[in-house]
């Protein structure tokens, strides 16, 4: 398919009653999709320092996650508007994450920062528990840290 019928075939697609909680609940219930924050700060570090890929396309990668619209509430949400945060979220039923590097201000360097739930009940506790731990993490590094 092409890159304008696969959008034509997920835009008209229509999920039948109860379709989206049950794959939220397989998901859920599945132990082969899972992560953990030490490999996923693994992956995000190597995206950032240029060696998950070629340089240009670890670039490309590191300019998609500067610019993730999604989660606004998360990782970037309770940091200072001028901070770049390159991350990517994921949510699917009760899963609420994000995983980004924080660019610090002031040549402090950057924070790779991985938060990983399962089971949540309430996304927006989740996204506030994630904005905090970010909040957390970047004035340690930015203020405390030598």
């Amino acid at each position: 398919m092409t890159y304008q019928e696969i959008e034509d075939f997920l835009n008209a697609y229509k999920p039948v009653p109860g379709e989206l909680a049950a794959a939220a609940a397989a998901f859920e219930k599945d132990p082969r999709d899972t992560a953990t924050p030490v490999a996923m700060n693994r992956l995000i570090r190597s995206i950032f320092t240029g060696r998950a890929a070629s340089a240009s396309a670890t670039r490309k990668m590191l300019d998609i996650l500067l610019a993730c619209e999604t989660g606004k509430a998360r990782i970037p949400g309770l940091l200072p508007k001028d901070v770049a945060v390159a991350h990517k979220t994921g949510t699917l039923g009760g899963t609420v994450d994000d995983v980004g590097i924080v660019y610090l201000p002031e040549d402090r360097g950057h924070v790779a920062i991985s938060v990983l739930s399962r089971g949540m009940k309430d996304r927006d506790a989740a996204e506030r528990a994630i904005a905090e731990v970010a909040r957390y993490a970047y004035d340690y590094f930015r203020f405390a840290a030598p």
